[in-house]
């Protein structure tokens, strides 16, 4: 499984290797930050199961995580963007501990049935 909860997607890279991934069978699921940037310059998220929300508290869905296999997370100030990757400075982590990846699955569950 990749679970996803990402502020701003619109990186074709890293979305066409995420529907590889789930042309292989892979359980993809994304939470997008419902906004103006993702609704015109972020990828096609149609063939994926996905939801656009906001802020579950009254701000912004800021989030910037990925779960794998709930073995690993990836996670920083990295936006799955263009921007992120070619212009700005970021940061980006990858934790290979499962109850880490845990405490993630359970607030992409929880940011997921609240949306």
């Amino acid at each position: 499984m990749i679970w996803v909860a990402m502020a701003w997607f619109t990186n074709d890279a890293i979305y066409q290797k995420l529907l590889e991934k789930q042309n292989e069978g892979v359980d993809i699921k994304l939470l997008i930050f419902r906004d103006g940037v993702n609704q015109t310059h972020g990828v096609d998220l149609t063939p994926f199961d996905h939801k656009r929300i906001r802020g579950t508290r009254g701000g912004i869905m800021h989030n910037k995580f990925c779960v794998i296999d709930n073995q690993f997370v990836i996670t920083g100030s990295f936006n799955w963007s263009t921007n992120a990757e070619t212009r700005n400075d970021e940061n980006v982590i990858e934790l290979r501990d499962i109850s880490r990846a845990t405490e993630y699955s359970l607030e992409f569950k929880r940011l997921w049935n609240e949306s």
